[in-house]
């Protein structure tokens, strides 16, 4: 291969430029896969606008800029994905799809999140990061109810944004100001290095491997 490009590249300086062209457009239409395009512009307005925006400055402006733009827009619509993925629940759901019904909104579903022993269980799932920050912050801000002892499930938490955890700090300081001990359960080293370099440090919380764990210490703290 690389005697055939050392002898036949002089030769391509005799090739005409139109012949030249009409083989960069052929294997640029066979690479189009079509129905994939029609498959997004069909299911995603999100995709395909970013698809439409990529495609327009790939034409009337410039690759570089196009390129540029549809990373952006790709990013962004990414982000936005991820953080609906994003759910707070205790023994009902707190926080949903945005597509639920109202009945997921409804603030009295959240009046009596508590077990019987005065426990507050809850689990965040989904990647805690700064996209998915506010709805976990409203989640946290609408448990108005002095819990007993409080323990918090990050056993389906991938990963855990430190800039955004201080809102994770601010709920366990008031849940330590007012006497309830709280617990981090089944969360992965990664997230609990995250969550130690944001501040929660084990003077707020207790750690724990798995929420039954917690469970039991909690129910020995407050008997």
């Amino acid at each position: 291969m690389l005697a055939f490009v050392l002898i036949a590249a002089p030769l391509a300086y005799h090739v005409p430029l139109a012949v030249l062209a009409a083989v960069l457009l052929t294997v640029a239409w066979n690479m189009i896969e079509f129905d994939q395009i029609f498959a997004i512009l069909h299911t995603s307005r999100s995709e395909s606008a970013v698809l439409t925006s990529t495609l327009l400055l790939t034409c009337f402006k410039d690759l570089t800029e196009a390129l540029a733009v549809g990373i952006v827009l790709g990013a962004i619509l990414f982000m936005h994905r991820m953080a609906q993925f994003v759910e707070v629940s205790t023994e009902t759901k707190l926080l949903g799809d945005a597509t639920a019904g109202d009945d997921d909104s409804d603030p009295a579903a959240v009046q009596n999140p508590f077990s019987g022993d005065g426990i507050l269980t809850f689990q965040i799932a989904g990647p805690f990061f700064f996209g998915a920050a506010g709805s976990v912050s409203a989640v946290l801000s609408r448990l108005g109810e002095a819990p007993r002892a409080v323990i918090l499930d990050l056993s389906a938490v991938p990963f855990a944004d430190n800039s955004r955890a201080h809102i994770l700090v601010a709920f366990a300081e008031k849940a330590h100001k007012r006497g309830a001990p709280m617990f981090v359960a089944g969360a992965s080293r990664a997230v609990i290095r995250s969550l130690l370099s944001a501040g929660l440090s084990r003077r707020l919380v207790r750690y724990a491997p798995s929420v039954a764990v917690a469970h039991e210490r909690a129910m020995k703290l407050i008997a």
